[in-house]
C-alpha cells in the first residue's frame, strides 16, 4: 500500500493525484511515509463525516490542511460563509461561543471587517477544534455501537439558522426604514 507524502493518508499505487489532498503521486517519492499517517486523535473520516453531515467532502478537505504526520497544525485557510455571514454560520455550525463573540465584534466600530476578516481565515480551523472536541467527548461516554448515530444527532447544522438571518435581516432593514423615513419627516 502506498501513502501520500503529502497528507499520509493511504492511497490507489496507480493513482496521479492523492484523493483526500490533491498531491501529485507522480513525483519521484517514497512508498511509506516518514511517519505513520494522521489519525487526528483517533478520529476517523467516517467519524468526522457523520458529525459534519453532508458538506463533510469540503470541511475534510479542509481539516486534513490542519494535520501533517500525526500532528495538528494551523495553516489559514479561507472560508467565504464564515466571512461574509460569520456569526450565522458560526450559530448554523453549532458553534456558539463563537458564534457571540462574533456577534459582538460586528457592532462594534472598526473591528467589524478585521474580525471578518479573521472569521474569514479561522473558520475552518476553529470548526475543526469544534469537531475534534465534540467526537472525542461522545466517543468517550457513548457506547461504541451508538457512536455513530450520536455524532449525527449532535453534530450537524441547525436548519433554524437561515430562516432566523433571512427574519432578522428583514425586520432589522425595516427598522431603519422606519427610523430614518421618520428623521427625515421631522427635517
Amino acid at each position: 500500500m502506498a501513502f501520500c507524502v503529502n497528507c499520509g493518508q493511504s492511497v490507489d499505487e496507480n493513482g496521479n493525484f492523492c484523493p483526500h489532498c490533491g498531491h501529485n503521486m507522480q513525483t519521484a517519492a517514497p512508498k511509506e511515509p516518514t511517519s505513520p499517517p494522521p489519525q487526528r486523535g483517533d478520529i476517523t473520516n467516517d467519524e468526522y463525516i457523520s458529525f459534519i453531515g453532508p458538506k463533510a467532502h469540503n470541511y475534510l478537505f479542509q481539516f486534513n490542511k490542519f494535520m501533517r504526520y500525526g500532528f495538528e497544525d494551523f495553516k489559514p485557510t479561507w472560508h467565504w460563509p464564515a466571512f461574509l455571514v460569520g456569526p450565522w454560520w458560526f450559530l448554523y455550525r453549532k458553534l456558539y461561543l463563537a458564534a457571540l463573540i462574533a456577534f459582538v465584534a460586528c457592532w462594534i466600530p472598526y473591528v467589524n471587517f478585521l474580525a471578518k476578516i479573521g472569521f474569514g481565515l479561522l473558520g475552518n480551523y476553529l470548526y475543526f477544534k469544534h469537531c475534534n472536541q465534540k467526537i472525542a467527548s461522545i466517543k468517550a461516554t457513548c457506547p461504541p455501537e451508538h457512536v455513530n448515530l450520536t455524532l449525527s444527532h449532535v453534530g450537524g447544522t441547525n436548519g433554524w439558522v437561515p430562516v432566523a438571518a433571512v427574519i432578522v435581516s428583514v425586520l432589522v432593514a425595516f427598522l431603519f426604514m422606519v427610523v430614518f423615513a421618520g428623521i427625515s419627516y421631522y427635517y
